[in-house]
This record gives C-alpha cells, sequence and structure tokens, in this order.
C-alpha cells in the first residue's frame, strides 16, 4: 500500500511539471475523429506552433500515435513534437510549409490555385484529407489536372505523398488567358471564336479525359474540329500536366477567310491567289442566271462545282484543301469541294458549315470532309465531291440528305451544343427523290410513284433488300414493266449500296 501511494506521488509530481502551455478553461476537449480533424485543420489554418487539447481516455488515442501523425501531417504539419498523458496532448515546435493550403473539397482547391494564379505563386502544397487525395490522384491525376488548368497553369513541378496525403508544387508558370474546356463543344467554341476574330494564337485548357481525346492519334480529333471551324493547318504546343494545348500560326481555309473579309468589308487581309478567287466567284455568281430562291441558287452551285472541278489529292500544294484550287484551277480534294461550296454558296447568303469525319468504304474507312446546309432550322448534308460522278451527269444522292440515309455513306462524331443533321430526309428539298428498296415490288411502286410526279431521275437504297447491281438485268426488267420506256442509265455505288437513275422517259 505504501509503494502504490509513493508512486502516485510521483507520477502527479510528474505530470505537474509537464510544459503544457494551456490553461484547463482554454484547452479543447474532442470526443471523435472528426472533431479531432476539424480541430486540427482551424489550428493549422492560423499556424499554430504549440497547443494542446484533451481527449476521452476511453478513446486511447495516445495508443494510436501513427494515426494522429498522420492527420497532422495531412493538416501541413510537416515538423513537430508532442507530449501526452491519460487524456491530454501538447503539440508544440511544429513545423509549416512556407505556402499551403487544407482544401476538403475541389471548390476549395480551385478557389485557392486561382489565388495562387492571382498573385503568381510559384511554389505551394495542397493538402486535401485523404479521401479527397486519392480522387485527385485517380486515373492519372484527372480531376488534378482539370482543376489546375481551371487555373491556367502551364507548367509545375509536382510531387506528392501518401503518407501525408499531399501534393507539393514547384516553379509554377501560369498562362495569361486562355479557355477552360471540358467538352468537344467548349473546344468549337473556342475555335469559332477565335476564328470569327481573326486570331492567330489560341490557348485552352482540358480535363483529363478531354486532353486525351483530343491529342490521341497524332492529334487527329484536335485536326477534325479545327477543320469544321474553319481552320487549315497550325502548329501547336502541349503541356500535358496543365492540360494545355496551344495553336499557333493559325491558317484559315481559303473559303472561311474569303468570306471573312468580304463581310468585313476589308480585302487587304487577302493575298493575291485569295482575291483571284473571290473575283472568280462573285464574277461566276453575278454573270449566270443563279436562281434567287435557296434551293435553287444551292443546286445551281452544286452543279457548277460538279461540273467545274476534277479531283485530285497534290501532296506538294496546300491549295487542292480549299476553294483556291477548286475555283481557279479546278482541281481539288473533297477538303477543296467542301470550301468552294462553303464560298460560294456563303457569298449568296446560304448558311453552311463544314463537316469532318469518315466515308464507308469497301476496303476500309477514309477521312472525309463535306457540307451541312440549313434549310427551314434543320441541317442536312451535302457531298458535292461523292455526287461529282464519272458520267458527266451531276448526281444528287448525297444531297440535302438527314440522319436516316446519311448514316449509311459517312461517319462523324456529334458535338453537343452544335445543332446535330435532322432525322429524315425530305425530297421537297431535292431535285430528285430519294428512296428505300427492300424488294422488287417496292422497286415497281417506286417507279409508277416516280412516274406519277414525272421524275426523270431517283435515288434508291437497296442496303437491306435485293442486290439490284448483282440482279441488275431482272431490275432493268421491273422497271421496265412498271414503265420506264428507255433505256436505263444508271450510277452504282456498293458500298453504301445506292443507285442513281436519271434521263428516265416513261
Amino acid at each position: 500500500m505504501r509503494t502504490a501511494l509513493i508512486r502516485l506521488v510521483l507520477l502527479m509530481a510528474v505530470i505537474s511539471m509537464l510544459p503544457f502551455s494551456a490553461s484547463a478553461d482554454d484547452v479543447t476537449r474532442i470526443s471523435n475523429w472528426k472533431k479531432l480533424e476539424n480541430y486540427l485543420k482551424d489550428r493549422a489554418e492560423i499556424r499554430d506552433t504549440d497547443f494542446t487539447f484533451t481527449y476521452d481516455p476511453a478513446l486511447n488515442w495516445h495508443n494510436q500515435t501513427e494515426k494522429v501523425t498522420a492527420l497532422m501531417q495531412q493538416m501541413g504539419m510537416n515538423g513537430f513534437q508532442w507530449e501526452y498523458t491519460p487524456g491530454r496532448i501538447r503539440v508544440f515546435n511544429i513545423r509549416y510549409s512556407d505556402e499551403f493550403a487544407i482544401c476538403w473539397s475541389e471548390g476549395e482547391i480551385r478557389t485557392y490555385l486561382a489565388w495562387c494564379a492571382e498573385y503568381q505563386i510559384k511554389d505551394f502544397a495542397i493538402y486535401p484529407g485523404k479521401e479527397l487525395y486519392q480522387q485527385l490522384k485517380a486515373r492519372n491525376f484527372e480531376k488534378l489536372q482539370a482543376l489546375e488548368g481551371m487555373a491556367r497553369i502551364a507548367s509545375r513541378s509536382l510531387s506528392y505523398s501518401d503518407d501525408s496525403c499531399s501534393f507539393h508544387y514547384k516553379n509554377v508558370k501560369y498562362q495569361e488567358g486562355g479557355a477552360v474546356c471540358s467538352s468537344l463543344a467548349d473546344v468549337m467554341k473556342v475555335l469559332e471564336k477565335g476564328v470569327a476574330e481573326g486570331e492567330k494564337t489560341l490557348t485552352f485548357f482540358c480535363t483529363g479525359e478531354l486532353y486525351k481525346k483530343l491529342t490521341a492519334d497524332k492529334t487527329h480529333n484536335l485536326q477534325r474540329l479545327a477543320v469544321m471551324a474553319g481552320i487549315q493547318g497550325y502548329s501547336y504546343s502541349l503541356s500535358e500536366g496543365a492540360g494545355r494545348i496551344t495553336l499557333q500560326n493559325i491558317r484559315l481555309l481559303a473559303g472561311y477567310k474569303i468570306v471573312r473579309a468580304y463581310r468585313l468589308g476589308n480585302l487587304s487581309t487577302l493575298t493575291q491567289r485569295e482575291r483571284d478567287t473571290l473575283t472568280y466567284a462573285m464574277d461566276v455568281l453575278n454573270g449566270r442566271d443563279v436562281p434567287r430562291d435557296l434551293l435553287g441558287a444551292e443546286k445551281w452551285i452544286h452543279d457548277f462545282l460538279c461540273d467545274r472541278i476534277t479531283y485530285e489529292v497534290n501532296p506538294s500544294s496546300d491549295e487542292d484543301d480549299c476553294a483556291i484550287g477548286a475555283l481557279l484551277d479546278g482541281r481539288a480534294n473533297c477538303d477543296g469541294y467542301a470550301d468552294a461550296f462553303y464560298l460560294m454558296g456563303s457569298l449568296v447568303g446560304m448558311d453552311i458549315r463544314h463537316q469532318s469525319g469518315e466515308a464507308l468504304r469497301v476496303d476500309r474507312d477514309a477521312g472525309h470532309m463535306w457540307n451541312l446546309i440549313k434549310i427551314n432550322d434543320e441541317w442536312f448534308m451535302v457531298d458535292v465531291t461523292w455526287n461529282d460522278g464519272d458520267s458527266g451527269d451531276p448526281a444528287h444522292v448525297w444531297y440535302n440528305v438527314g440522319l436516316d440515309y446519311a448514316k449509311y455513306s459517312h461517319t462523324w462524331e456529334d458535338i453537343a451544343g452544335i445543332p446535330a443533321m435532322a432525322e429524315r430526309t425530305k425530297n421537297e428539298y431535292r431535285p430528285n427523290p430519294i428512296y428505300r428498296c427492300y424488294s422488287f415490288d417496292d422497286l415497281k411502286k417506286i417507279v409508277k410513284d416516280c412516274r406519277t410526279q414525272g421524275a426523270d431521275r431517283v435515288d434508291i437504297f437497296y442496303g437491306y433488300g435485293p442486290d439490284l447491281m448483282d440482279e441488275y438485268k431482272r431490275t432493268y426488267s421491273v422497271m421496265h414493266e412498271a414503265g420506264v420506256a428507255n433505256s436505263i442509265q444508271s450510277s452504282w455505288y456498293s458500298l453504301p449500296r445506292f443507285v442513281h437513275f436519271y434521263g428516265l422517259e416513261y
């Protein structure tokens, strides 16, 4: 009994000599781990270097030093000493990072990074807590990079600690200007705005997944969007860590550049070849009997281009990719066909845009360019290149078609925020009707319908019916039985399975 009493007295004496800095009235009492986490965050935010708290001894925290230490490290306490007795802990000699923030939500991180950008802070740390830390690290730091992009961080040296659940930034550089993009629609808005304003350099920041999508396959998707916005060429620089994409030395497609200069009334920005192209286009439109209505003018321009242009790919020239080669030289690839249609249609007031995607072929799909035209608030596909056949007769198969037929011949990626193509084709917008043929009985009905309308041309999709090309003798026999009186002229497309009949007489 005497020995136990002596031990108790000695223990009390030792406790009384411990250097606690706060009185019992000033000490915070902690009852659970969450309250401890909040308390440490409050201490860290004011950079307190010496504090004491009490706790319920039943929680036994003094035997969980690793967990308590991890919590302190997550609050930016990089170095410290501590002392404890049952029910009481003192933390002192605390060292903090020079500049850091404790952030428990993406919103807090976004605010802190914006503050760092405003004051051009180059070195700092973020302590987001264990759960958010894991989320920010996931998928190759996708969320963290998105937040960095919003702060326009162009480059940085980043290290991280799984023990303290922290990110440490060094030598951060910020980009002035530059939009933040989280979708393809955002990117298109940036590109279209830049084209409209004649910008030579554009910078934007992307979320992780969007950055990967745009830069995959040698930036193929980025190139498609750029062409759809009217950009013919550019150089670029990338920063994966910041999700930054910068386009430099931007060159517009000749059609876009000419239309922009014409509408602004300032041709001084055009080269001589571009001015010659504008002069040629205006001379053609003013010197010919071009119909005044939209559908009539569209067909006239379409047929003129089919007659004027010969398809050609010239690797040594950029002019076959635009309206210059198409109109002045009469030679162009699909980009040139589409750009010439955009130029001439825009000059007479049509609402036209480019569409980039792939054309379906028997052997493989190939990159392709065509147009969309707006008719009564709906967008329809026009592919002048594919309509320019070898027969000398401009076909109108891929002409003012909706999604119901375009999907069999072309593929593309719709972009949210940009009006999609009309769901259905309307024959009233076409110079010759288009039908689906599922049987030879359907073929008879189609011919009879065309005879009633007096149509000398008809386009037929037979993708889910009999192979009309393989059974062409029976096809012609059925058409004669239905009232076609003469020899039948046709252009066949094996994939997709379309046939264009023309010069029909009854």
